[in-house]
């Protein structure tokens, strides 16, 4: 597990080959395993593979465009209903098991931001039909890598650990 977690990287540059469905099914199962608070599993995923609806979501903002690139966009939404406190933690805990499932598979992945930026996730609300009270946290653009970024390392570093107290 650390290894993927280690070897996941922000890939930005895909190779255009599809994701097969059960590896697309895989990383979605990898989401609705993430933690919740009280259980309220808020999230909802859009899985995007049409060309028009991904070249659209490219043009979110200026960190987007590899979207367009991307054979599968994944819009991860929450419903702030069952959980108008932890929605947000929820789902981006999901996002994260959705983004190390996919390097474990060999799928290169990029967590595109969008809930905190003015009118961001209204417009991906409209590319996609997502329904006005569902709220979009982020995208997660998804396919074969054509890069990789080499040796990673360990990135643990000891000063920023505090044991017991600060």
């Amino acid at each position: 597990m650390l290894d993927a977690i280690r070897d996941r990287f922000s890939c930005r540059s895909y190779t255009g080959e599809p994701a097969s469905d059960d590896d697309l099914k895989t990383v979605l199962a990898a989401g609705f395993c993430a933690p919740s608070a009280h259980n309220s599993r808020p999230w909802h995923f859009v899985v995007a593979t049409d060309k028009e609806a991904r070249q659209k979501l490219a043009q979110t903002h200026q960190w987007a465009r590899m979207c367009a690139e991307a054979p599968v966009v994944i819009a991860v939404c929450a419903d702030r209903r069952k959980d108008p406190e932890w929605w947000v933690d929820d789902s981006a805990a999901a996002m994260e098991n959705m983004l190390v499932q996919a390097q474990d598979l060999g799928l290169g992945t990029v967590w595109i931001g969008i809930h905190a930026g003015a009118g961001r996730a209204d417009y991906v609300r409209e590319v996609l039909g997502i329904p006005a009270e569902i709220d979009v946290v982020g995208l997660v653009a998804l396919g074969h890598p054509r890069t990789s970024p080499g040796e990673r390392g360990d990135r643990y570093t000891e000063e920023a650990v505090h044991w017991g107290a600060w």
